[in-house]
């Protein structure tokens, strides 16, 4: 083997070992297992919790997908779906799917949601535009989403 072979295979290695660093660094990083949000919320109601031993945390993303039936997705501040009804106080996830923290109000509350993450609005009757239903306005990053129906 000449030099210049040697010089390929430690070439090859040295290849080999970067990817295999990078993909485990990586797939530590998984956006729906990732427990980072150092951003604040602002909101009057409670989070989704699930008490453990140690108190209260809040639920992971895949059993909170389970747990709340009212769900709007936001992705490129887009909600879908673009207009929900819901019974007064029934908890709906504002999910965001984005991977960059967007600002989403709803209900007179606003939230600062991290990336690929998700908070709870818990809807009051907040208008009178119909004896059946209250409507507000779901913003993102302070242009329209969707829009959240609150039967009274």
């Amino acid at each position: 083997m000449t030099s210049k072979d040697k010089q390929y295979i430690g070439w090859a290695i040295g290849v080999v070992i970067l990817v295999l660093i990078f993909v485990f660094f990586f797939s530590k990083k998984s956006p729906q297992t990732s427990q980072t949000n150092t951003q604040s919320q602002t909101q009057t109601q409670p989070e989704a919790t699930s008490t453990g031993s140690t108190g209260t945390k809040k639920l992971d993303y895949g059993t909170a997908i389970k747990t709340y039936k009212y769900r709007i997705q936001f992705s490129k501040c887009h909600g879908t779906p673009g207009e929900i009804s819901v019974a007064k106080g029934s908890p709906v996830m504002l999910d965001n799917r984005d991977p960059g923290a967007h600002t989403i109000k709803a209900n007179g509350q606003t939230f600062r949601i991290a990336g690929y993450d998700y908070a709870l609005v818990y809807p009051a009757t907040v208008t009178k535009d119909s004896a059946d239903l209250s409507l507000s306005n779901v913003t993102c990053d302070g242009g329209a989403a969707a829009t959240l129906n609150v039967e009274k």
